[in-house]
């Protein structure tokens, strides 16, 4: 009894300095995981689905929970549609950002995957970009890591995932590239890697 009401007082007096270590590395992304959908829309971002005429942005069954998002190019009144996730207005701050997540990419014609983060002053004016080309896999889910310094005038982020054409931007019926556990740090210890 004696030690089980330590355990306790011990419990309640780490409890601020455990919490404060996670806070500090918590994912600024909504719905990062993928595991929330209203129809073909996943919770808490915008895509490039048009209502009831296109579906370039659906739900697939996950690489670790049930569900991801996949990003397909689909033909559209006579030209080629890639789908696109994105979120706007992230709060951000500190002095490094990293986005980390996991992606299958099947490509058709060389196109890849293609992740974006904008770093965006409070007139909305973008103030620094990152961005990276993810290859085909083959399907197989593979990882990717942006990261970056943050200047003191940045006070959002914006985030879009999605495919692109390799040399001259055009995209290809049949490319798709699948998103899961897709995580957004901000902070001050990291290291920027671009």
């Amino acid at each position: 009894m004696n030690n089980s009401f330590a355990v306790r007082i011990a419990a309640l007096l780490l409890l601020p300095l455990i919490l404060g270590m996670t806070m500090s590395g918590r994912n600024l992304l909504r719905n990062g995981d993928f595991e929330k959908f209203t129809g073909d829309e996943p919770e808490g971002w915008a895509t490039t689905n048009i209502p009831k005429m296109l579906t370039i942005v659906s739900a697939v069954p996950g690489q670790h929970g049930k569900l991801a998002v996949k990003c397909e190019v689909k033909p559209f009144y006579g030209t080629q549609m890639a789908g696109m996730v994105m979120q706007k207005n992230i709060p951000i701050s500190g002095s490094s950002a990293s986005l980390t997540g996991s992606y299958a990419m099947t490509s058709t014609g060389g196109d890849v995957g293609y992740v974006t983060m904008e770093m965006r002053n409070g007139e909305g004016s973008s103030v620094r970009v990152c961005h990276e080309n993810l290859p085909t896999t083959g399907g197989v889910w593979k990882t990717f890591t942006l990261s970056g310094s943050i200047s003191s005038e940045v006070v959002s982020a914006e985030l879009r995932l999605t495919i692109i054409g390799r040399d001259d931007g055009t995209i290809h019926e049949g490319s798709m590239v699948v998103f899961d556990d897709v995580v957004l740090v901000a902070g001050g210890d990291e290291k920027p890697g671009v």
